[in-house]
């Protein structure tokens, strides 16, 4: 197999399991603070599931134009492991949490970590004949 043809499908899997991992724990977290985490006013519970979701994407926002000037002056393929081993630790350390801001602390952290899609688009991108673009 091409290189190029490799890179996209194994990024293609890891930008699947990142989207998942940003978004599909969300259903789980009202249920977590409720059980684990001792809120129980469903006020509380709404909120603190607002701000836990919300938090990691504004910090997305804030963090991706900076990862982007990086890894245009570095390397794109660094920015793609500091991004994996970040998220994974931030993720990790979820399964610690003891309390509901200790989740929305790692929650934003990783956003700050997150830029694996943005890093991995143009990453395709660079590694494909001109011709391979499109179907890329």
């Amino acid at each position: 197999m091409e290189i190029w043809k490799r890179n996209m499908y194994i990024l293609s899997i890891a930008q699947f399991l990142v989207m998942s991992a940003f978004s599909l724990i969300i259903p789980f977290v009202p249920v977590y603070l409720k059980n684990d985490l001792g809120v129980h006013a469903q006020a509380d519970i709404q909120l603190w599931t607002g701000m836990i979701f919300g938090a990691t994407f504004l910090s997305a926002f804030l963090f991706q134009p900076i990862w982007g000037k990086i890894a245009d002056r570095t390397s794109r393929k660094t920015i793609l492991i500091r991004s994996a081993i970040g998220m994974a630790f931030a993720t990790f350390l979820m399964t610690y949490s003891t309390a509901a801001w200790h989740l929305l602390v790692l929650r934003f952290i990783l956003g700050i970590f997150g830029g694996f899609i943005p890093a991995s688009s143009p990453f395709i991108t660079m590694n494909t004949p001109k011709e391979k673009i499109g179907y890329a």
